[in-house]
């Protein structure tokens, strides 16, 4: 009897064994020769490029903004351009400004975030919104325009690697301030922003004298800059100062950003890319993944019923990047992936919300993440995207096919790009990588 009770102890733990092996988890436990495992690389899949939609980008408040362009022969133009309006929190002045000594526009950069030539030269230029940014919006995406005046408030050059800034302040204080851009507005927005201080009393009257700003920089080669939203210490990196003297003494009024949204725009004319849009047969040879308004790639996996009776362990997609990058410019770090539900609607997989609600967790088990390897004596890099619990989801309702959409994840401030091996490449392909057991 003993014998029995062991034996019957000896199998539930086997069973336990077996079903933590078969967990997300244990897909990196099992290895492919191991007995009752199987794996595949040959699944059948169809895979396209395609133009990715717009976006919502107010309201979404972000750490940093992106401004600059990208000029590339695969991928095309892109740049990327912000639309800024203030509010007054100071102290209102004693008296109606008529005249002011300077108007200075200061913008905090995150001298680690930007993309590309690290070393280009910007022309950033300044111009007034005749609209402003949320009149009757609730929502404003990223290839919305906002009207703005042609006559320029202000303009700059700068090399983007700025160590610091030594500026006279009120009280004849002098201060450093670190990777700081301060570009000199026209006196005239100074005096109409001060010659009435009703106007400070209230974000509402402000905003309607004063709707904005649009930011813009044109540079000849490829460099995306990144503006915090913030500076240390939780200042408010961008705003607008005006100096004045009153009483033979020098004052400052500051304006602090009150909503700053990203607009993007695209232009695919001359580019290598816009022969492959739409295409699962050009999806065989190459795709391209790109950050801000630009591509994703859709995979369709359409014969998944070899799978029905099996367990699956680890199943993942591995994307080759192939080609050099001439512009300097960085591949997506990650990428995010959505399918196609019942409903015809975009849901994010399992695979990738799963991790958000877990801590201590190794994140790149789940995420579409990025590595280098090595095969067959080359030096490669791949994108490693995990979609076994979004398998196992389809194989429990007994579903054989999915179609998934990979972008870059934080798009907004990744706007990176990367060009892939296709599904069927003659060099190099892109694949699914599946391994399962048999259930008993």
């Amino acid at each position: 009897m003993n014998k029995i009770i062991y034996v019957l102890l000896l199998l539930i733990v086997l069973f336990q064994s077996a079903c933590i092996k078969s967990s997300v988890i244990g897909g990196d436990i099992l290895k492919d020769d191991e007995i009752n495992v199987d794996f595949s690389d040959t699944s059948t899949l169809k895979a396209r490029t395609i133009i990715n939609d717009s976006f919502k980008v107010y309201p979404n408040f972000l750490e940093s903004y992106i401004l600059g362009q990208f000029h590339d022969e695969n991928f095309g133009d892109a740049k990327a351009s912000i639309y800024c309006d203030f509010q007054y929190l100071g102290s209102i002045p004693e008296a109606n400004i008529t005249n002011v000594d300077s108007v200075v526009l200061t913008m905090v950069l995150d001298t680690s975030m930007i993309n590309g030539d690290k070393n280009a030269n910007h022309t950033i230029s300044i111009y007034e919104l005749d609209e402003g940014i949320y009149l009757d919006r609730d929502s404003i995406y990223s290839n919305e325009e906002i009207k703005y005046n042609s006559q320029k408030l202000g303009q700059k050059e700068i090399f983007p690697i700025i160590d610091s800034v030594t500026v006279i302040e009120p009280k004849n204080d002098t201060v450093v301030y670190k990777e700081q851009v301060r570009i000199s507005l026209d006196k005239n927005l100074g005096i109409r922003l001060l010659s009435d201080t009703n106007n400070l009393k209230s974000d509402t009257l402000l905003k309607t004298m004063f709707k904005g700003i649009y930011i813009e920089s044109n540079i000849s080669n490829s460099s995306m800059l990144s503006l915090k939203r913030l500076s240390s210490g939780n200042k408010y990196a961008t705003r607008i100062d005006v100096y004045y003297t009153l009483n033979d003494t020098l004052n400052r009024s500051t304006f602090t950003y009150d909503n700053i949204v990203n607009h993007f725009n695209h232009n695919y004319s001359s580019a290598k890319i816009k022969d492959y849009f739409d295409d699962f047969e050009k999806g065989n040879e190459l795709l391209f993944v790109q950050g801000m308004d630009g591509t994703e790639v859709e995979v369709d996996i359409p014969y998944l019923e070899f799978l029905k009776g099996k367990n699956i362990n680890k199943a993942e997609l591995v994307l080759y990047v192939v080609g050099g990058n001439e512009t300097l410019v960085s591949s997506p770090k990650r990428l995010v992936t959505k399918y196609l539900n019942d409903n015809g609607n975009l849901e994010l997989i399992e695979d990738y919300i799963f991790p958000k609600d877990v801590r201590n967790t190794d994140s790149n088990i789940y995420f579409g993440y990025k590595i280098k390897s090595k095969e067959n004596g080359k030096e490669l890099s791949k994108y490693i995207v995990n979609i076994t619990m979004h398998l196992k989801q389809l194989l429990k309702d007994e579903k054989y096919s999915t179609k998934l959409f990979l972008y870059p994840e934080n798009r907004i401030h990744d706007p990176g790009f990367a060009k892939l091996a296709g599904v069927n490449n003659n060099n190099l392909k892109s694949k699914l990588k599946i391994t399962y057991s048999n259930i008993n």
